[in-house]
């Protein structure tokens, strides 16, 4: 079912095993849950469905009309750290993106897990949340290019340990769910609600260690804001 570029979470959907070369199979993304809440609001929050034990849960927030960094992401069985903040402060008249990524790890299966997002101060509320199964217990990256920020529609990042599964969040004060990510990439989802607010989130399984990646989103791109992971899988 294609997601929907109204309000609302979407059903649960699985990409899938990512093949890579001598026979290696993983890791999979799956669990993929999103939300938009109109009007005046400073949380929200999504449910997903199944996490098994020792997946990586990632959560990406974003909220139009609020470029500051005041945001928080909590869950009664998680335990989440904040990868990056990156908001956007848009000249445009429209305030601009808070935009910021979550990860935990989880330490048993949890079964409709709720997970709530909260801000101070903004409008247009938006949330999306998946998980990686086959991840490292310590899952991100060291290099010191990570995680990777950008206020364009192109992103630059390296990786230090080999493969790795690379994510990218996207947000931006635009209504258009036109954006496409960078070729290679497989989107996990792509919400664009109201008020203005439009994230998604995208992967690529590395084949090796990457040194000086450039990836860049296409499509009306209004005000763009990025962030790069890299998983160690």
């Amino acid at each position: 079912m294609p997601l929907s570029p109204g309000l609302g979470i979407s059903p649960p959907f699985n990409l899938g095993p990512l093949v890579a070369g001598g026979g290696y199979t993983g890791p999979t993304v799956d669990s993929a849950a999103q939300t938009v809440t109109a009007g005046f609001t400073d949380s929200d929050s999504v449910t997903m469905p199944a996490i098994a034990a020792g997946d990586v849960v990632l959560v990406q927030i974003t909220q139009t009309f609020h470029n500051a960094a005041v945001v928080s992401c909590t869950s009664p069985n998680l335990t989440f750290t904040k990868i990056a903040d990156n908001p956007n402060p848009d000249g445009s008249g429209f305030g601009g993106n808070c935009h910021a990524v979550y990860y935990a790890v989880a330490a048993e299966a949890l079964t409709n897990e709720v997970i709530t997002g909260t801000n101070s101060g903004g409008y247009g509320f938006g949330m999306g949340a998946f998980t990686v199964n086959g991840a490292n217990a310590s899952p991100l990256d060291p290099n010191s290019s990570l995680p990777a920020t950008s206020l364009t529609a192109t992103v630059g990042l390296s990786t230090t340990d080999k493969p790795d599964l690379v994510v990218l969040f996207y947000g931006d004060s635009s209504s258009s769910n036109a954006i496409v990510p960078p070729a290679g990439f497989t989107q996990i989802y792509n919400v664009a609600g109201a008020q203005e607010n439009t994230f998604l989130a995208a992967y690529q399984k590395a084949s090796g260690q990457i040194s000086g990646g450039s990836y860049t989103f296409t499509g009306p791109t209004s005000s763009p804001s990025i962030i790069g992971v890299a998983l160690k899988v």
